[in-house]
């Protein structure tokens, strides 16, 4: 009985929180939750944890259907740089400390700091078998398609993986940041990467800029001809 009280409370807290976000300036968001209702992970990774507001938001969605859900949130918290923040047109992001405070009521939590391409790297190594991922982190173009890559080897075969910072052109230097290119590059090698249905809208130094999400899930018989392009 008080399994179904807490998944009725988590359904409930999802469902306030979709709401807030059709009426909100932050409706991309509504396609993760979506996601996560539909896809029913019991593995959550996540590059890029920020302010852990969406990692708390995935994880009490997946609770919805299952208790036992395993949390990964990869970031440089505290240790993110001045350099790296305009390197990588990056969010300064909270401390590992008070994101782990954050999602103290939720048991299976595992945080790592430092650059994912050392510490995603040597997760694939505890052969976790993640089912979905949501790829937030750095946004130059070499880090997106880094995180992918080594997303898809700590994955199982079917996993989703969502990519967020996919910009309009005219707004942003594609070629060197968000999620177009790695679009472009999935779409070529017949991954059929699907956009979702929601996109953000804002006006940043004169220009609109417009962000959306795509997902796409995984089939590990391609990806030979994706890593090695």
């Amino acid at each position: 009985m008080k399994i179904i009280i807490k998944r009725l409370k988590f359904l409930l807290k999802t469902i306030l929180r979709i709401i807030y976000y059709i009426f909100s300036n932050e409706k991309r968001y509504l396609g993760l939750l979506i996601l996560i209702l539909y896809y029913r992970p019991k593995k959550i990774l996540e590059i890029g944890v920020y302010n852990g507001r969406r990692s708390i938001q995935m994880i009490e969605a997946a609770k919805v259907f299952e208790s036992n859900i395993e949390y990964y949130g990869f970031d440089l918290f505290e240790n993110l740089s001045s350099h790296i923040l305009k390197t990588e047109a990056s969010k300064k992001p909270t401390s590992m400390k008070k994101i782990r405070e954050l999602l103290s009521n939720h048991a299976q939590v595992f945080l790592y700091k430092g650059f994912t391409k050392n510490t995603l790297k040597n997760f694939i190594d505890e052969n976790k078998k993640i089912d979905f991922v949501f790829i937030d982190g750095g946004h130059s173009v070499d880090t997106i398609k880094d995180d992918y890559e080594n997303s898809v080897k700590a994955s199982s075969n079917n996993s989703i993986i969502v990519f967020d910072d996919y910009y309009n052109p005219e707004s942003i230097d594609i070629n060197k940041f968000g999620s177009n290119m790695i679009y472009k590059e999935l779409k070529e090698h017949f991954f059929k990467p699907k956009f979702l249905p929601f996109k953000d809208k804002y006006y940043e130094n004169g220009k609109i800029k417009a962000i959306k999400m795509f997902f796409v899930k995984i089939n590990k018989d391609l990806l030979v001809n994706f890593f090695t392009s």
